[in-house]
């Protein structure tokens, strides 16, 4: 019987399985961080900090 040879890696058979979890879980990554970033422009909107996307500028 042969040896394992350690210097090869091991061929995956779910390897298209694997990637499609991957981009899944990427995509839904980046609707919760677009989600975050969404609530934190209208977090700052309601405080005053941001206006319309823009920083508000000081008025002397």
């Amino acid at each position: 019987i042969g040896e394992l040879d350690f210097h090869r890696p091991l061929r995956v058979p779910l390897y298209e399985v694997t990637i499609e979890e991957i981009l899944k879980l990427q995509k839904q990554d980046l609707e919760k961080k677009d989600r975050i970033e969404k609530l934190r422009q209208k977090a700052m909107l309601e405080h005053g900090l941001v206006d319309e996307g823009n920083p508000i500028e000081e008025h002397y």
